[in-house]
C-alpha cells in the first residue's frame, strides 16, 4: 500500500548544485526546518514494510549558487524537470506554485481563516479575510489535485 502524504512544503530543501551555475540545473538535497514533528510522522510510515509513503508539496524557494533564496517561479522547464527527478529518489513530488498565490493560500486563508477557526479562537481574533485568499486557497487545492491524480494509483490511501 502506498500512502501520499500531501503538505504545503516539502521537508526539503533544493540548492543549485555547484557543477551548473547556469540553467538548466542540477540539484543537491536538504531537510527543510520547522514541523519536525509532523515529518517524521511521514517518514515512519516507510518504517512498516506494508507501506511506503510518497511525499508530495511545494518546494517554496530554491538556494541559488550565490546562497540566495530564489523563486522558482522564473525556472525554465528543464530546471523544475531536474527537480522533479533528483526528489523522486527522495520519494517526494513538487508541486511548483506562484509565489503570490502560495502567499495567499498559507500565510492568508490557511493562516488567518482556517488555522484561528480550528483552533477555537473567536473570529474577534482573526483578521478579515481578503476575498483573493480564497481564490489563492482554492488555486492551490486544485494544483495539488491536479498533481495528486498524476501519481495515483488503485489502493492508494
Amino acid at each position: 500500500m502506498r500512502i501520499i502524504a500531501a503538505t504545503h512544503f516539502l521537508p526539503l530543501c533544493v540548492t543549485v548544485s555547484e557543477e551548473t551555475p547556469e540553467e538548466p540545473y542540477k540539484w543537491t538535497i536538504s531537510r527543510r526546518g520547522g514541523h519536525t514533528a509532523m515529518y517524521a510522522g511521514i517518514r515512519s510510515l516507510n518504517d512498516n514494510p506494508n507501506s511506503e509513503c510518497t511525499l508530495l508539496g511545494w518546494i517554496g524557494n530554491y538556494i541559488d549558487s550565490k546562497g540566495e533564496k530564489r523563486s522558482c517561479s522564473t525556472l525554465t522547464e528543464e530546471s523544475r524537470d531536474n527537480i522533479r527527478q533528483t526528489l523522486a529518489e527522495y520519494r517526494a513530488v513538487p508541486v511548483f506554485i506562484d509565489d503570490e498565490t502560495a502567499n495567499g493560500h498559507y500565510e492568508g486563508y490557511s493562516k488567518q481563516v482556517l488555522w484561528p477557526l480550528l483552533h477555537y479562537m473567536s473570529w474577534d481574533d482573526s483578521h478579515p479575510a481578503d476575498p483573493s485568499w480564497w481564490n489563492s486557497y482554492r488555486k492551490v487545492n486544485e494544483i495539488f489535485a491536479s498533481a495528486i491524480s498524476q501519481i495515483y494509483s488503485d489502493g492508494d490511501v
